[in-house]
């Protein structure tokens, strides 16, 4: 029998104390040939680093905003939720998993989460910028909302081609993006809309491409990468 991987999803905390991860992720990946296991937030390091040795592959989900005190800032009015203790647990998964050689796939906060693990930083809200598109669709689930042009050579272009159409349901983006990554898509205003890294076994994206049925190719790529680990 095939060996299926494993791949964490992390789930965030509501205010009502509940982890929350969205079905339509353990679909994707389920999908696209691996078994999706629900991963929640933990306080110590020695408990994160365990999570990640049981996995082949980690999803970063989507979420609330992150904590600008995490990349050196002060919060603007513009903030939204904020959970650090996800935050920081989230962030330490993405490093153990890349010492631990364990490939993953951002998706939303996911991304931005990935970005601000190695070193870079976010725009708050990007509502301060004067020349910004929309990114929060008013459309149904499962729509597309905007366009985005893919960089040549990049796994995501090579997987889904050079300018498509996605989801958005965000107000932070990357802005700085951190060593060792690469923007590989960006909206039609500038905004980054995926990162690459390590030869494409660190992807993250600005989309929800669980919602959407053109993405497979993406989600077959990831847990094929994920069937690598050892």
């Amino acid at each position: 029998m095939r060996r299926i991987p494993i791949i964490g999803v992390t789930a965030g905390v509501d205010e009502a104390g509940r982890a929350v991860v969205a079905d339509a992720y353990l679909c994707a990946i389920r999908s696209a040939g691996g078994l999706g296991v629900i991963i929640t937030p933990v306080e110590r390091e020695y408990e994160t680093w365990y999570q990640v040795q049981g996995i082949d592959g980690l999803v970063l989900s989507g979420g609330g905003d992150i904590s600008p005190l995490l990349f050196g800032e002060e919060p603007h009015r513009g903030i939204g939720r904020v959970d650090s203790v996800r935050d920081v647990w989230e962030m330490t998964l993405c490093r153990l998993a890349v010492k631990s050689g364990r490939p993953i796939l951002g998706i939303c906060r996911g991304m931005q989460v990935m970005n601000v693990a190695f070193g870079g930083d976010l725009y708050q809200d990007i509502s301060s910028r004067a020349d910004t598109i929309c990114h929060q669709q008013t459309s149904a689930r499962g729509t597309t909302w905007h366009t985005v042009r893919l960089a040549e050579g990049s796994r995501l272009g090579t997987l889904l081609g050079k300018r498509i159409a996605v989801n958005s349901y965000h107000h932070q983006a990357v802005r700085r993006v951190a060593d060792g990554l690469t923007v590989v898509a960006v909206a039609a205003d500038g905004i980054t809309e995926a990162i690459e890294g390590q030869a494409g076994r660190l992807v993250g994206v600005q989309w929800h491409p669980e919602l959407l049925p053109d993405m497979r190719p993406l989600w077959t790529s990831f847990v094929e990468t994920a069937t690598e680990t050892k």
